[in-house]
C-alpha cells in the first residue's frame, strides 16, 4: 500500500495514524498535538500534512472539531477500492 500511495515521512506517518484510527474506529478524532507527538514532528508539520492529504483525496475531513481537535477519515487506496468516487462512499458507509 506504501508504494501505490507514494508516501514517506511525515506524510506517510499521519496518513498511517488516521488509517489505523479509521480502521479500528470509523475516524480520528483527536488533536494535531496529538498527531505530532505520535509521529515525532512539529504540529505545523501536521497541520501541512492534513491539508496535502485532503487535496490530494487521501483523507477527508469531518466536521466534527471543538476545542483544538480535529477529524478525518482516511480514504482506502485505489487498489482496494477502485475509484475515488467509490472510495469516498466506501469509506461514508463505515458509518452504517
Amino acid at each position: 500500500m506504501t508504494e501505490e500511495l507514494r508516501l514517506g515521512g511525515s506524510r506517510l506517518l499521519v496518513y498511517a495514524l488516521i488509517y489505523s484510527f479509521t480502521v479500528a474506529e470509523g475516524s480520528f478524532f483527536g488533536s494535531r498535538g496529538y498527531i505530532a507527538r505520535a509521529c515525532g514532528i512539529v504540529i505545523s508539520t501536521v497541520s501541512k500534512v492534513l491539508s496535502e492529504l485532503v487535496e490530494e483525496g487521501l483523507l477527508e475531513r469531518l466536521d466534527m472539531t471543538c476545542f483544538g481537535t480535529v477529524s478525518y477519515r482516511a480514504i482506502a487506496p485505489r487498489s482496494e477500492m477502485g475509484d475515488k468516487d467509490e472510495r469516498v462512499a466506501e469509506n461514508r458507509n463505515v458509518d452504517n
